[in-house]
């Protein structure tokens, strides 16, 4: 593959993980007001009204998942995971350089086995709902399968760099 096609399919990449990372950002914001408006509510209720709302619980699980896992994606996209480059920095350029393609690649390969567990687990969890408000138990799965897709986007972008900027792309 020539480095114009990867310049084209980097930018379509880099103009798709936008749009997604734009949602997702609304997402996370939408379901983090969220646990913090209905727990709020929980806790008047509970000590000054002196009752609970029973579906408080699985509301917040369901939300912080949501929460984790595109959040999760949105931390990576921005590269603000936590890295360690004590040693890394240590080594020349053309070194570093390598060794982020192989991490990257890595990360790519254990991505795609996250996906595919992730679908397997789906398919599992389809067949029962939540105990309390009977939600589907693969609603909660779902956002680890959705942030994981979100994630192998970013990863194959920046594979694709790395291939461009060695030149092991032509």
């Amino acid at each position: 593959m020539g480095n114009r096609k990867l310049e084209i399919l980097d930018h379509r990449l880099r103009r798709i993980i936008h749009i997604i990372d734009g949602i997702e950002l609304i997402i996370v914001v939408g379901s983090f007001l969220l646990i913090i408006v209905i727990n709020s509510m929980e806790i008047f209720s509970r000590f000054v009204l002196n009752k609970s709302f029973f579906w408080v619980y699985e509301v917040t699980i369901l939300a912080a998942n949501v929460m984790y896992f595109l959040g999760a994606s949105l931390v990576y996209k921005r590269k603000q995971d936590v890295q360690m480059e004590y040693f890394l920095k240590q080594l020349s350029i053309p070194v570093q350089k390598k060794w982020d393609f192989v991490i990257d690649a890595t990360c790519f390969y254990f991505f795609v086995i996250l996906l595919y567990q992730g679908i397997r687990l789906l398919a599992i969890q389809a067949k029962h709902v939540s105990q309390g408000l009977g939600i589907p138990n693969h609603y909660f799965s779902l956002p680890l399968v959705i942030g994981t897709l979100s994630m192998l986007l970013i990863m194959t972008q920046r594979l694709l760099r790395g291939l461009s900027k060695t030149g092991e792309g032509e």
